[in-house]
């Protein structure tokens, strides 16, 4: 999903002959072949956000993702984690009474009891 994200957004700026930077997240390239008809040239490296333009889109990807997961969290009455960790996995724990270490790792009646705002707050 990521990559087809990637690929999309690419797509939507990027034109015939562009120079593009992306960041090696993964060691298979699923973006390229995404890509292929559009005639760019496709660099994937470790560490990309090395290349100021790569740092800079992942600023503002990040920002717009934290004002969205508090918008989503407003709606659902939750207050969603930042990220993963011990603000998700404690509580979880405690109220699902399993071994979670992710939101997709838990059962799914836990899952849906959080959905439905018994989960983490």
């Amino acid at each position: 999903m990521l990559s087809r994200l990637h690929a999309e957004c690419i797509r939507a700026v990027a034109e015939r002959g562009d120079r593009v930077v992306v960041d090696q997240f993964s060691v298979k390239d699923e973006i390229g072949p995404r890509l292929a008809d559009l005639g760019v040239e496709l660099e994937r490296r470790p560490r990309g956000e090395e290349e100021l333009a790569v740092a800079a889109a992942s600023i503002l990807a990040r920002a717009r993702f934290l004002v969205r997961l508090k918008e989503l969290g407003d709606e659902v009455g939750l207050a969603c984690p930042r990220a993963p960790g011990r603000q998700w996995t404690r509580p979880a724990r405690r109220s699902c009474g399993t071994r979670a270490t992710t939101p997709s790792r838990a059962s799914p009646s836990c899952t849906q009891e959080h959905r439905q705002g018994a989960g983490p707050s």
